[in-house]
């Protein structure tokens, strides 16, 4: 795991939102790769928020019970549970077979182009969306 400072992590924030923006406001549906970036906007936020509040510089620097932020890893309900300011919770959900898919490996899906029930997904996107209007401004 490479380690970087707080104002590179905002920055890769600001990346991926904006890409998601310009996705999502363009006419045509916003495809997995659009999607993945959602996911790491909001991941690289969350962390982005969680070194902010807990005055962080880097991603290997440590709380009181020696964790650090890499060690959340995609966990995005884990993070969303330790910064205790978000009421929101990012479901499961079911690929085509009916295989469940952990919030924390969406983003694979999305990677690697799996067909996933679409009004959990729907949901799911809308979630990761609300998080981010929740970052503005905080970061």
């Amino acid at each position: 795991m490479i380690h970087v400072s707080l104002q590179e992590l905002q920055k890769s924030y600001r990346r991926h939102k904006n890409v998601w923006i310009s996705a999502a406001g363009a006419q045509s549906t916003p495809n997995y790769s659009h999607k993945m970036l959602l996911f790491y906007a909001v991941e690289c936020g969350l962390k982005s928020y969680y070194m902010k509040k807990f005055r962080f510089t880097m991603t290997n620097q440590e709380n009181t019970e020696g964790k650090n932020i890499t060690d959340f890893g995609h966990k995005l309900n884990e993070l969303l549970k330790n910064i205790k300011e978000f009421n929101l919770h990012l479901p499961q959900l079911e690929d085509e077979n009916k295989n469940q898919i952990s919030p924390e490996d969406v983003h694979q899906a999305w990677r690697y182009g799996k067909n996933l029930n679409h009004g959990q997904e729907t949901q799911f996107v809308s979630i990761l969306e609300k998080i981010l209007a929740e970052l503005d401004g905080r970061i």
